[in-house]
This record gives structure tokens, sequence and C-alpha cells, in this order.
């Protein structure tokens, strides 16, 4: 991790999620594509309800990294939550290897069910 992710994620332990969103997007504004950094952000702002914040977050650390499977897992629990199959089903990424990949296959199969696209 990056300082100031290391940073951020220590004010969120903290308890100071403010704190912790203040550090992560000041650090955005000098890494804009630091996956690792985009996915803690994304998740801070899942868990505090802003759903479609943080899929625009998890939308741009999969585009800055395809490869970084917790990005790319979080997108497709948030899209499986929302019901939204189709943007689920158009996740064409490679699925990332280990358990991580096993549910990121799981979730996409679930969504090419329920959109007919075997």
């Amino acid at each position: 991790m990056s300082e100031a992710l290391d940073a951020a994620v220590a004010r969120h332990r903290a308890g100071d999620v403010e704190g912790a969103r203040r550090l992560a997007r000041a650090a955005l504004d000098h890494s804009p594509n630091d996956s690792a950094l985009l996915h803690f952000l994304g998740m801070v702002e899942q868990r505090a309800g802003q759903s479609a914040t943080a899929q625009a977050l998890f939308e741009r650390a999969v585009a800055a990294d395809p490869g970084y499977a917790p990005a790319l897992v979080s997108l497709a629990r948030l899209l499986a939550q929302a019901e939204d199959w189709p943007g689920l089903a158009r996740l064409g990424q490679r699925a990332p290897p280990g358990a991580l990949g096993d549910e990121f296959l799981g979730l996409r199969a679930r969504a090419l069910n329920q959109t007919g696209e075997h």
C-alpha cells in the first residue's frame, strides 16, 4: 500500500470516516489511477450508502487496472446487490485467481442466467 492509502486506512480504522475520505480524495488528486486507493474509497462510500459513487469508483479502479481483483469483485457484488444483471453480465474481465475469481464467476453466471445470455 502507498503511504496515503495507509494513512486513510488508519483513519478509517480509528473511526474517522470523514478523515479517511479526505485523505483518500486528496491522494487521488496526485494519483488518479491508483486502483487500490480508488477501491478503498469505493468501499468507504458503499458503507456510507453512496452506491452510485462507490460504483463509479470501482469502475475507475477496474479501468485503471483490470487485473485488480478486489475492485472487480466489489463492483460485481455491488451490481448484484442492485440486481443490475445486464451491467454485471457486461463485465467481460478475466476472472482473477482463487476465491475472488470463483465469487466473480458465480456472480457473473447468475447475471448471464438472469439476462438469458448463456
